[in-house]
This record gives structure tokens, sequence and C-alpha cells, in this order.
């Protein structure tokens, strides 16, 4: 299983849990250093990993994950590579903003969704959004928008699963700060 941000936060919890149920892992992470710290520790734990820095937005960074395979054939991938940088309202943001933002959140999920529907493994994807992807945050504006695109692309992707042997999975996390929103 390919994990993208897999250094760190969300990432770096999926990737331990997962190593726990003795899944084979391909660690991808921008932090090199990080991403390495990682895979040594699990090796030194027993695990069996594959690391590589990756920089999502970057096709042919991702393909080359998901081509080289690491340990084993790839049996799916998990989207968590995000950066929640930039928050603020409309108001205060410019094209630089959003451009850096989606080049991560949306445009590296997609990557690695295209990358991992073209090779032949019938594991699922797992992209991981925010509870901020379903409900607007007044001072999150490019974050909510990057993760309302993540939402929206793993739903269409998802409807189209009869003609693709993946399933398409979004996990919208939520946080104590973000339960007022729900209500």
């Amino acid at each position: 299983i390919a994990i993208t941000g897999a250094a760190s936060g969300i990432g770096r919890t999926t990737a331990e849990l997962l190593v726990q149920h003795g899944a084979l892992l391909s660690l991808a992470d921008v932090d090199l250093k990080s991403v390495v710290q990682l895979a040594k520790f699990m090796i030194g734990n027993g695990a069996k990993v594959f690391w590589k820095q990756v920089d999502s937005p970057k096709t042919k960074s991702l393909e080359s994950l998901l081509c080289e395979r690491g340990p084993a054939k790839q049996l799916g991938a998990v989207n968590v590579a995000g950066i929640p940088e930039h928050l603020g309202t409309v108001r205060n943001h410019n094209s630089t903003d959003y451009e850096a933002v989606f080049a991560v959140n949306v445009k590296g999920v997609s990557n690695c969704m295209s990358a991992e529907l073209r090779n032949e493994g019938l594991g699922s994807i797992v992209n991981v959004a925010s509870i901020t992807g379903l409900v607007g945050r007044p001072s999150y504006s490019v974050y909510c928008t990057s993760k309302f695109a993540v939402i929206g692309i793993t739903t269409c992707c998802s409807s189209q699963r009869s003609s693709v042997r993946h399933m398409h999975k979004c996990h919208c996390s939520v946080s104590l700060s973000n339960a007022e929103y729900l209500a």
C-alpha cells in the first residue's frame, strides 16, 4: 500500500497501524529525512517497507513510486499528503496561496489516483479530506475549498468504479475544534 504524506501526522499514524496488521508499505513524503527515519524505524522492528521522496503534485514523482512498487505489488494507495497553510478568509488570499494549497491538496490527490488507477492492482484508494470539506469554516477558505475538491474527485471516481476495479473512500476527519461546525 502506497501512502503519501507518510512521514508525519495522519500519514505516519496510518503507516504505523497498517504495519501492525502486516501490510507491506511504500512510504512517500516530500520530507526525505523524515520518511527515511520512519522507514528505518519500521524496518528495525521487522516491517517490510519501501520509501521514496515524492512531491505529489509532480506526476512523474508519483508514477515512479507506484511503478517501483517497493517490496510487493501495490494493493492500493492512501492519499494523506496535504498542507493546511494559508488559513484566513477569501478576502485575505491571493493566487499564490491557492496555487500552493491546491498543488498538494488537489493535484497531488488527482495525480496519485490517476497513477494508481493505471496499475493493475485490485486495491482501494483512500483519500483523506477533512470535515471542513463538508462544512465550510470562515477562516479556512483555501483549505476548505481544496478539501471540497478532494471529496468531489473522490465521489466522481467512485461513481465510475464499475469500469474500474477500485473502491474509493474519502475519510473526513474531525477535531474537537471543528465539532462546533457540525451542529
